[in-house]
């Protein structure tokens, strides 16, 4: 049970709240509505609903907070990437509001009561979610390991053909003649251990017919 005091609000917000006590009201229920969760992390209460009972304790003479919110809420934060600095400013606010509006605690704490309550079954949403995105990133490393495997295949084949034909194109040229050898001997460089070939035999033609050109 909370025991509201009175602080002071921010000038003209007493004045606001008495001209539309209904308006109000409907305000602060609608501030502190458990959103029906449709499958987003983000969706979650347990940030706000963290950030809600810490500034309670502070403003609303509430108890602590409970403990199984701030895991939960650091829990959601992770999954959702949401950045530590971000948690601070997202408690600032709802110190903020508590602090200038205290007709809001009550509503605070009933929202913060209902989060908790659905503590276990959003509790399994959240391990569903991690085992989702675990399955997630394990196919793309697998994904990425399978197109890797498969660029390194095709160069390999590429390269094999290459010293293929370097080879025969060596073999075949008369001596002392002209050609693209310090090109062929630069790919032969760089093919060689892709395809884990001993290449020493070709470079040395292709050095002497470099030599003789």
């Amino acid at each position: 049970m909370f025991l509201f005091g009175w602080r002071t609000m921010p000038k003209g917000s007493q004045g606001q709240a008495f001209r539309c006590p209904l308006l109000a009201a409907a305000a602060i229920a609608a501030a502190f509505t458990l959103p029906a969760y449709a499958g987003q992390i983000d969706e979650m209460p347990y940030i706000k609903a963290w950030a809600y009972a810490q500034a309670i304790e502070d403003y609303c003479f509430g108890d602590a907070p409970d403990e199984r919110l701030e895991p939960a809420a650091v829990a959601q934060a992770a999954l959702a990437g949401i950045s530590g600095s971000s948690l601070s400013t997202i408690a600032d606010n709802a110190a903020k509001h508590l602090r200038g509006d205290q007709n809001a605690c009550q509503a605070a704490a009933d929202f913060v009561a209902r989060a908790i309550a659905e503590l276990p079954q959003l509790d399994a949403v959240v391990a569903a979610e991690k085992a989702k995105q675990e399955a997630e990133k394990q196919s793309k490393a697998a994904e990425a390991t399978r197109k890797g495997d498969e660029e390194r295949a095709s160069q390999t084949a590429v390269c094999k053909a290459d010293i293929a034909d370097a080879t025969e194109r060596e073999a075949a040229a008369a001596p002392n003649a002209t050609g693209p050898w310090i090109g062929l001997k630069a790919l032969v460089i760089k093919c060689a251990p892709l395809v884990q070939v001993d290449a020493s035999d070709l470079l040395a033609r292709l050095e002497d017919r470099i030599k003789a050109q």
